[in-house]
């Protein structure tokens, strides 16, 4: 899933989720079924038949979120998903990601430039350096996750990346 929803925009939300489906050839009635139900998780019901251009930012990436899943990989790779989205939204949007890590068992990678963003939701963070890239440093975190960022130890772990990263800038 990448930073910008990608939805086809003559296509319903319903069509756009059910398109993996529709690649792969596999049964869309079941594949309907599973949409459906992940509208509903999602806060979508009532808007499959809604134009992307017709519903909100955070509604369009909840959809794209629908058709991610509708792929049924382990592993959900997200290219700042998060973006383009206001504060109340994004936070929303953070819930929902640990939600669905949790019910339905994936392992996800989610590039972010927001270091908070990393810090309330990684198991672990990888600080990146610029081109050629390489691991600058990998971050444990414990604890639950939507961690406070008022906790003393997040607080200078982001000192410590901002720092990090500014060293990197300056070489």
């Amino acid at each position: 899933m990448q930073q910008k929803d990608l939805l086809l925009p003559w296509f319903s939300l319903m069509d756009n989720a059910l398109l993996p489906a529709k690649i792969a050839c596999q049964d869309i009635k079941a594949a309907g079924r599973k949409a459906q139900s992940l509208f509903g998780q999602l806060g979508l019901a009532g808007f499959e038949a809604y134009l992307p251009g017709e519903i909100s930012g955070g509604m369009k990436q909840r959809c794209a979120l629908v058709r991610t899943l509708m792929f049924e990989r382990e592993l959900v790779l997200l290219d700042e998903p998060l973006s383009a989205l206001d504060a109340i939204t994004r936070r929303s949007l953070q819930s929902l990601l640990l939600m669905l890590q949790v019910e339905f068992k994936k392992s996800i990678l989610m590039i972010t430039h927001d270091i908070e963003e990393a810090l309330r939701l990684a198991d672990e963070v990888l600080v990146l350096s610029g081109r050629p890239m390489r691991v600058l440093d990998r971050i444990p975190l414990d604890g639950p996750k939507l961690r406070r960022l008022d906790e003393p130890q997040l607080i200078r772990i982001k000192e410590y990346v901002l720092d990090l990263l500014q060293e990197e800038l300056e070489r």
